[in-house]
């Protein structure tokens, strides 16, 4: 999903490394070292033009960010509702209209306004992509924040891009188990674009032709294996539990790596219910739709 998004969008997909940490000589344990997600990675034209490219980063709950309201801008405006600008930095450059008035369309608009302008304001192959990303992991956190909002110019539609998916595949901090094997996650925007019948029938296309061949469960699962023996077979999981603040508080590695597969099949199970099969929600929709008074034009 990711290599094809980044394909279409003509940007690379960002690097990483395992790395283990030693702080004034003392071990601190295995980290993640990954590229930053920032305007070189994402190939955004620098000059001060309509051509310029920006970058908004998603940090908090706020409204704005989950796409519940659209406060008023106040200026200067460093933080705009759970957003930071991060590509232009300067906060004097950064276009906050443009993104109250992405945000205000998903709240304020009604059903026609909506229909008629979505595809124009955000890039519906990736927001299907991206809904897809954030269910398929139970992304608790990637709903409403933790992502980036990237505009290629000033007519360019918005797209996602995630960052921080430490609360995924039912674990958090770092152990904790979550039952969200059959949660839905949704932010304002998907809530929208799921009462939009050609939305729901992309994403059950998409979802389709994924789980043909890299959301394969034996390919996902795969994914997982290779991290868990990279890391065991290089001595990580022993190093650690030599040191009391690192060992981790539960009964394995290997029970982890077995719970991971197990939630894995029943998630999928769970999607393939909800996106495999969409055909009464879509006669649903386009029956709410066709019964809709269009708005007189203005």
């Amino acid at each position: 999903m990711a290599a094809d998004h980044s394909n279409r969008n003509d940007y690379s997909l960002p690097q990483q490394r395992y790395c283990e940490l030693f702080l004034d000589g003392e071990y601190s344990g295995i980290y993640y070292l990954g590229e930053r997600v920032d305007a070189k990675m994402l190939k955004l034209k620098k000059q001060a033009s309509p051509s310029q490219g920006r970058v908004f980063k998603a940090i908090s709950w706020a409204d704005g960010a989950s796409f519940k309201s659209a406060p008023p801008l106040e200026y200067p405006c460093s933080h705009w509702s759970g957003f930071e600008t991060d590509y232009p930095k300067l906060q004097t450059k950064a276009n906050w209209v443009a993104l109250r008035e992405f945000v205000s369309l998903v709240i304020e608009a009604d059903a026609h306004e909506f229909r008629e302008g979505i595809g124009r304001t955000v890039q519906l192959s990736n927001a299907v992509d991206y809904f897809i990303f954030i269910n398929l992991l139970a992304a608790m956190d990637n709903r409403s924040k933790n992502y980036f909002l990237v505009r290629q110019s000033e007519s360019a539609p918005w797209f996602f891009v995630p960052w921080d998916l430490d609360l995924t595949a039912g674990i958090c901090f770092p152990t904790e188990k979550k039952d969200v094997v059959e949660a839905r996650m949704y932010n304002g925007l998907f809530r929208r674009l799921m009462g939009q019948p050609e939305f729901v029938q992309a994403v059950t296309d998409r979802w389709r032709h994924l789980r043909s061949g890299l959301l394969e469960k034996e390919n996902l699962k795969s994914l997982y294996r290779k991290n868990f023996h990279t890391l065991k077979d290089n001595g990580v999981y022993a190093r650690q539990q030599q040191y009391r603040e690192l060992r981790a508080d539960f009964d394995s590695h290997q029970s982890e790596m077995e719970f991971l597969e197990q939630w894995l099949d029943s998630r999928i199970d769970f999607l393939d219910s909800w996106f495999g099969d969409t055909t009464r929600l879509v006669k649903r929709i386009k029956r709410a739709l066709d019964t809709s008074p269009v708005p007189a034009k203005r």
